[in-house]
């Protein structure tokens, strides 16, 4: 600690569920590069909690802090006063407008290797039915979108058959739950739908960043 005097910026990717007591809360920040198995142990008191999470919400990038969101931040070196030794890092501040660029250089290049696969023109071609009666829709049980759809094909509703599929739609699983849900519509054309619909209400940018990904795109 004495080696490290004041504080430092560094960046990471937040790795785990924050854990909330009374006096503060809890993660661990993990390195940039996957390959490596580099993990801290952060601690953030209640105050600078508060405040960082106001700057992510008036930045619109997230509600809060949260696991896989990357993140700069300014930090110092902790060591509880115990018997053994535990050296955490201190979260004082963070930069949002890292975190912003970060999932906006995502969707960039995404948006570069689908033009260069040559299938980014390829909505531009589908020939949406005239009449449209049999709705694929995968959204969240546990969201608004079901009633939102439902309440805007009101008071024609009766005119269509949903077939609903159950998926995360925003968390580390959210991708591979879409896309098995596409997959599943897709391999079953008995089904015979007009069109599929992926759904889910708004949200920060970091909660809507599953659909930057180039595998669901």
């Amino acid at each position: 600690k004495q080696g490290i005097r004041g504080s430092v910026w560094l960046r990471g990717i937040i790795a785990s569920e924050i854990k909330h007591y009374d006096w503060a809360s809890y993660f661990d920040l993990k390195d940039e590069d996957e390959n490596l198995k580099i993990f801290f142990r952060m601690e953030v008191k209640k105050d600078n909690l508060n405040r960082i999470e106001d700057k992510l919400r008036e930045s619109g990038i997230a509600h809060a802090l949260d696991k896989d969101l990357p993140v700069f931040c300014q930090v110092e070196v902790y060591i509880p006063l115990r018997n053994v030794v535990d050296v955490r890092l201190s979260l004082l501040d963070i930069l949002p407008e890292y975190t912003q660029s970060r999932i906006r250089n995502q969707r960039e290049i995404t948006l570069d290797m689908l033009k260069e696969e040559g299938i980014i023109d390829n909505q531009k071609k589908l020939v949406v039915p005239s009449f449209i009666s049999r709705i694929g829709l995968i959204t969240s049980e546990q969201g608004t979108s079901i009633k939102d759809i439902k309440a805007g094909l009101f008071p024609c509703l009766s005119k269509y058959e949903f077939f609903f599929i159950d998926s995360r739609m925003e968390g580390i699983h959210a991708v591979e739950n879409i896309i098995q849900a596409i997959s599943f519509l897709e391999n079953h054309p008995e089904i015979s739908l007009d069109i599929i619909i992926i759904s889910r209400g708004g949200g920060s940018e970091q909660s809507l960043a599953v659909f930057n990904d180039l595998n669901l795109c």
